[in-house]
C-alpha cells in the first residue's frame, strides 16, 4: 500500500467502538465485578471489534479514493501505529482471562492509557485528522 494514501474519517468509529469494549473489560476486571454475561460481551466486543478493525485497516474499505467527498482524512501512518498499539493492548486483555494473570491485566491497562495518550496527543497536534482538500 502506498504510504501516500489516507483514510477515511469514519473509521474513527473503529477506536470509539473497540475503546469502550476495552474500557469495560478493564473495569469489570479491576473492580472484581460479577457480571459474567456483561464481561462475556466485552471479551466478545474487544476480540471481533479488534480484529475486523484490525483487517479493515488493510482492506479498501476506508481507503480515502479521488471520489471521497469527506471534509476531513485520516493520516495513513499515524493511523496504522493507533491500530496496532490499540490491538496488542486487546491481545492483553483478552490474555487476562486465559491465563488468570494479573501481570497481563497490569500490561493491557498501561497499554490502554499509552493508546488514550497517544490518541489524545495526535488528535489535539493535528498529526492524525487532517483536512481533505
Amino acid at each position: 500500500m502506498n504510504a501516500t494514501k489516507h483514510y477515511k474519517f469514519s473509521y474513527l468509529g473503529n477506536y470509539v467502538i473497540n475503546a469502550l469494549f476495552a474500557a469495560a473489560c478493564l473495569v469489570i476486571y479491576w473492580t472484581g465485578s460479577d457480571l459474567p454475561d456483561l464481561r462475556h460481551w466485552s471479551e466478545m466486543g474487544v476480540c471481533c471489534m479488534g480484529v475486523w478493525a484490525f483487517l479493515t485497516l488493510w482492506s479498501r474499505a476506508f481507503i480515502a479514493t479521488d471520489d471521497y467527498n469527506g471534509k476531513r482524512i485520516l493520516d495513513a501512518r499515524t493511523t496504522r501505529a493507533l491500530s496496532c498499539l490499540l490491538l496488542i493492548a486487546e491481545i492483553f486483555i483478552l490474555m487476562n482471562p486465559m491465563t488468570g494473570s494479573m501481570d497481563y491485566l497490569t500490561a493491557a491497562t498501561a497499554l490502554t492509557g499509552v493508546w488514550v495518550a497517544a490518541l489524545v496527543v495526535t488528535l489535539f497536534t493535528g498529526r492524525l485528522v487532517k483536512s481533505n482538500k
